[in-house]
């Protein structure tokens, strides 16, 4: 088993998901992060060295974008409801466990 498996952790879907749901409700004006992440992968597509990461770099900004809508509508549906408000902050407490994790992984066992 890989140490770092992943770097994409389980509570960003939700984040990215409740992301896309604001992008498609908000209409037009943010259709540009969509086109953003469609047109990314075609960047590191056209490149004809398959050793350079770097190309995956473009699509990061967008899904971050989209992550951040996402936690903000959380957040501001969360003060008006309770039940919102506890998932809220399980969801806050499931992200300081797995980035705390993610780093006890890479000081204690990867950098060995």
């Amino acid at each position: 088993a890989e140490l770092l498996s992943s770097v994409f952790f389980d509570n960003e879907f939700l984040f990215l998901s409740v992301g896309l749901m604001y992008i498609i409700k908000k209409g037009k004006s943010l259709d540009w992060i969509i086109i953003w992440i469609l047109l990314s992968p075609l960047i590191s597509s056209l490149d004809k060295n398959p050793q350079i990461y770097t190309g995956a770099y473009s699509m990061v900004f967008p899904l971050l974008i989209m992550e951040g809508f996402g936690l903000t509508s959380i957040i501001e549906r969360s003060k008006k409801d309770n039940l919102l408000k506890t998932v809220t902050i399980l969801i806050f407490l499931l992200s300081i466990w797995e980035i705390s994790h993610m780093l006890h992984q890479i000081h204690f066992h990867l950098l060995k």
